[in-house]
């Protein structure tokens, strides 16, 4: 018998004679009774009971186990619901798990839907663009279900892409089962017609065996149960390569994926060009060598497209995302459209609530590039300077904001306070013609000013500053850092006469392996840290052979 099992039974016991000591339990259930006395402390942990001396008796709270029995089904029913699609067909049983489906599922439209269930029919058919099939059969004399094999020959020549399946009963050793042997071969045919089998089964049943077996669990895609689940009964479905989902108040609390031949996995990119490019060369290689298939979109830094590309992408039914958008505003509408399909999401660079990171460790990022160009204009300008031209993305949001704090932190350790008015702040709009457009028409308003020093949200606002500055023959009046170390700005660093001094290295060629070891462990259902970031080094013409040989 299951740990949770037990309890159940310990709370019965417990509603049935009011209260009962540890021997009694321990004869009733056939264990120790050191297993009852720690079963007891447990569940008067949960509220359920209260201990004294040789016994227990029910709190409130376990006189109503009942409802909490009811609280995880429907849990357990909210999950199952969100895997529906519009347009999708469907096959319910008819028990009390699969109808508490119904009213998580009014949003959805054009399903056809089969079932012998015919209070659920009636259920069902209130959406009106909904298809619903009855199957026929022998009524019961509840007058609520029909019952008998023939009513299936409905389904002949049908593609039914899910059935959503409980039981009576659920052990490792003999499946799914039932008390009812007539049942059990409907439970059959239900699994034969259907491509995707999904089992609704709350945590009281797991231990338990009717007589009547019906599926093994081979047989099932996916097991969706609540926290009642004990850990050894987690590592068991690991081992058995069938997905379980466990689901809570809150949401899904643990993941153990079904072992396949691939993952599938999106990936919206930032834009085609420069960094991003690099990304996506890093990903396309790690995912080929880790047998995933990844489906790619470009976002094209714009926001309508980007929530367009999530919708794709969830078509695609991709079983993780990983999203690298420019726009913070939008990533909450993004991440809304992940959750409601229970797809984890990694996002690249620019934050995401309930996202995991990965990517910039901006503010040290930008420390190290600050502290650097205010040790070289110690050195070439004896700390003095007309202005700092800082190149920012506000649509970066305040994690990569941090990159420029960090920068400004970094100039001010070594040079001192920089005051607001020695200060000029400008959009960098993400592209290099954007900032040579900004930087070329503040040099221009400003002909009077030599010693400029820049600090740029990232290396294409670094080249943008430093190509305006070239295109109006005043290099001279300019110094600049990097922040990527993207194979343009490598360039510059090769280049004595270039302004470009320095450039911190994000290292996006080493991106796409790291990212699919996380995406992996996801989808293995391990804890992963909220944010993984990457480890940073500055580098200028004197060490850029180091990292990056040239040729």
């Amino acid at each position: 018998m299951s740990i949770q099992l037990r309890h159940q039974q310990i709370i019965k016991i417990l509603q049935e004679e009011g209260s009962a000591d540890v021997n009694k339990l321990a004869n009733r259930l056939s264990v120790t009774g050191a297993t009852i006395r720690a079963d007891l402390r447990k569940l008067e942990s949960q509220g359920y009971l209260q201990r004294y001396h040789g016994g227990a008796m029910l709190t409130e709270e376990g006189q109503s186990q009942d409802s909490l029995v009811e609280t995880r089904k429907r849990n357990i029913a909210r999950y199952a619901a969100s895997l529906l699609r519009d347009g999708d067909s469907v096959l319910f049983d008819a028990s009390t798990t699969v109808r508490h489906m119904v009213k998580f599922m009014y949003h959805l439209h054009d399903l056809t839907l089969f079932t012998n269930g015919i209070g659920l029919a009636k259920e069902l058919v209130k959406n009106s663009s909904n298809k619903v099939v009855l199957i026929g059969g022998v009524l019961q004399p509840d007058g609520d279900l029909v019952k008998g094999l023939r009513g299936f020959s409905i389904t002949d020549g049908l593609n039914i892409g899910k059935t959503f399946i409980s039981c009576s009963g659920f052990t490792f050793k003999n499946g799914l089962s039932t008390f009812d042997v007539e049942e059990a071969e409907v439970m059959r045919e239900r699994i034969a017609v259907a491509g995707q089998v999904i089992a609704l089964i709350d945590s009281s049943k797991f231990g338990t065996s009717g007589v009547a077996p019906f599926a093994t669990l081979n047989e099932v895609a996916m097991v969706i149960t609540d926290e009642g689940i004990d850990a050894e009964a987690i590592e068991q479905f690991r081992r058995s390569g069938t997905e379980l989902v466990v689901v809570n108040e809150h949401g899904v609390s643990n993941y153990v994926r079904r072992q396949r031949d691939y993952f599938t996995i999106g990936f919206a990119n930032l834009d085609n060009s420069g960094f991003a490019a690099d990304v996506l060369a890093s990903l396309e290689a790690a995912a080929e060598k880790q047998n995933i298939r990844l489906i790619v979109k470009n976002n094209q830094l714009n926001s309508e497209l980007a929530l367009k590309n999530a919708d794709d992408l969830l078509d695609e039914g991709i079983d993780l995302m990983i999203e690298y958008h420019i726009d913070e505003r939008i990533g909450g509408v993004i991440m809304d459209k992940f959750n409601r399909h229970r797809v984890p999401v990694i996002c690249i660079d620019i934050p995401m609530i309930g996202a995991t990171y990965f990517g910039v460790d901006n503010y040290n990022a930008g420390l190290m590039a600050g502290e650097a160009l205010g040790e070289w204009i110690m050195e070439h300008w004896g700390g003095h300077y007309d202005r700092i031209l800082i190149l920012e993305e506000p649509r970066g949001g305040t994690l990569t904001a941090s990159r420029i704090y960090g920068q400004i932190d970094g100039l001010q350790k070594i040079l001192g306070k920089i005051t607001d008015g020695k200060r000029i702040y400008l959009n960098s709009g993400n592209r290099i013609d954007v900032s040579k457009s900004s930087v070329m028409e503040t040099l221009r308003a400003y002909p009077e000013f030599h010693r400029l020093a820049i600090l740029p949200f990232n290396d294409d606002a670094a080249i943008g500053a430093c190509r305006a500055a070239r295109e109006l023959n005043r290099e001279k009046d300019i110094i600049i850092v990097g922040q990527g170390a993207s194979p343009i700005t490598r360039a510059e660093l090769r280049n004595q006469d270039s302004r470009v001094m320095g450039s911190t290295a994000f290292w996006p060629e080493q991106y796409g392996e790291k990212v699919i070891d996380i995406a992996k462990r996801i989808l293995d259902g391990q804890r992963v840290p909220n944010a993984v970031t990457m480890q940073h080094t500055f580098l200028t013409a004197k060490n850029i052979n180091q990292f990056y040989p040239e040729g």
